[in-house]
């Protein structure tokens, strides 16, 4: 199922997407190198020295931790919210804060307590930065907030 907040945030990606630097991730599994649009990225979640991928409501697992994903992560998409999860800030549908997570295809995130804090209202905030202005997104129920504040120089 389609929800309007993930309508706003396909519309929102081709607006901002030439100012995202970050390509697609490519990973490693059984020989092949899958690539992988960092936009098509729901949740990525650590599985002992393997991350897996939620891709189009489906897990995919590769080799590689989950640390060394989140360095190539674009930080204007993703945010840590646990020892074992990072989340696209477009597939967010709901939160409780310092608790979880519902994403838009319905699986629930927990938030870890040492990054509750630093994390508090993330999902509502996205930032972007585009040619010269910052741009945050809010959306509330029904509600879309957009505010533009040049940038100084």
């Amino acid at each position: 199922m389609i929800t309007n907040i993930q309508k706003l945030y396909e519309a929102l990606d081709k607006v901002f997407e030439p100012t995202f630097s970050s390509g697609p991730l490519r990973l490693k599994r059984d020989g092949y190198t899958y690539i992988i649009p960092q936009h098509s990225i729901a949740y990525i979640e650590a599985k002992e020295k393997q991350s897996a991928l939620c891709i189009k409501n489906e897990l995919k697992i590769f080799n590689k931790l989950l640390k060394d994903i989140e360095a190539e992560l674009t930080p204007e998409l993703f945010f840590r919210v646990s020892k074992s999860y990072i989340v696209n800030f477009k597939y967010v549908e709901a939160y409780r804060d310092n608790i979880d997570i519902i994403m838009t295809n319905g699986c629930i995130i927990p938030i870890g307590k040492k990054y509750a804090d630093s994390n508090a209202h993330a999902a509502d905030k996205p930032t972007f930065k585009v040619s010269g202005w910052n741009a945050m997104v809010k959306v509330t129920g029904e509600n879309l907030q957009i505010s533009l504040h040049r940038m100084s120089s």
